[in-house]
């Protein structure tokens, strides 16, 4: 009981994914707005969702994929029951293409009769 974890991003990862194996109920998890200094100024206006942070309810069997530079937490979890999930980070290498490849001494009379 009490357990949370504090707002964080997952540096080099492409995408953070989360599965919900078991929970009482739902359990939840912020996704904080990435835009750092929107508190900083207020112009009078707003728009729909600006500054706000969201907190999915995530049941047991559901799998939550997100950018891994984007900021979240997990509330203090305030029950008796068991709480269980499953985080892991998926990123990925650009490896270019292997085209043609040149073959033999670089010689272009080469296997020529």
């Amino acid at each position: 009981m009490g357990d949370h974890h504090e707002a964080h991003f997952h540096p080099n990862t492409a995408i953070a994914a989360i599965y919900y194996v078991e929970v009482p109920g739902t359990c939840d998890l912020d996704l904080i707005d990435p835009r750092a200094n929107i508190d900083y100024f207020d112009p009078g206006i707003t728009f729909a969702g600006e500054g706000r942070n969201f907190r999915l309810r995530c049941a047991p069997g559901e799998l939550v994929l997100f950018p891994g530079w984007l900021k979240h937490a997990v509330p203090e979890f305030h029950d008796d029951s068991v709480r269980i999930s499953m985080s892991w980070n998926l990123s990925y290498n650009i490896v270019p293409a292997a085209g043609p490849q040149p073959t033999g001494s670089g010689d272009s009379t080469a296997g020529s009769a």
